[in-house]
């Protein structure tokens, strides 16, 4: 399998969110009171993936920094999270580290506007530019949503995975 690693190079340049959220969704910061909701949100969305690495709870927290993380509710209920950090070496680089929204509410826009969102915020930050790895077999087509808010390939990564028995 590939992991690509792609550049959005102007987070001036971002285009709008097009039609916006279905009825009854609403985004909004991740407060440190959503932090097990939002790691939930994230182990669900991989739930039905293989070869995908356990991620305790203690562990998510233990890297936090909400200052640009975004989700997405549906009444209480969080469905998707974008979790986006500035770069510790190099502040105008955004990362979008995590972009997952909850399997019944995909295909709907909830991860272009969370993407979105979660780069205005990198911009706010004082990001000029993003980046973020995903793999080239993601069956949710995550690699289109990339490229069509302008996202651009640098680098891919060949890996190989041999079940252990």
């Amino acid at each position: 399998f590939s992991l690509v690693e792609l550049e959005l190079g102007d987070l001036q340049q971002l285009p709008e969110p097009g039609s916006g959220l279905p009825a009854g969704i609403r985004t909004g910061p991740i407060g440190t009171n959503h932090y097990r909701a939002a790691w939930k949100t994230v182990v669900d969305s991989y739930a039905d993936t293989g070869f995908t690495q356990r991620w305790p709870f203690q562990d998510f927290v233990h890297t936090a920094d909400p200052a640009c993380w975004r989700a997405a509710w549906n009444g209480q209920d969080m469905v998707g999270v974008a979790l986006c950090s500035i770069r510790r070496h190099d502040h105008t680089v955004g990362e979008v580290e995590e972009l997952s929204v909850r399997a019944d509410q995909r295909r709907l826009g909830i991860g272009r506007v969370l993407l979105l969102d979660g780069l205005r915020t990198l911009r706010e930050q004082g990001a000029t530019t993003a980046r973020l790895f995903t793999g080239t077999a993601n069956p949710h087509r995550s690699y289109d949503l990339y490229e069509s808010v302008g996202f651009r390939r640098q680098n891919e990564y060949v890996r190989y995975r041999k079940p252990l028995a």
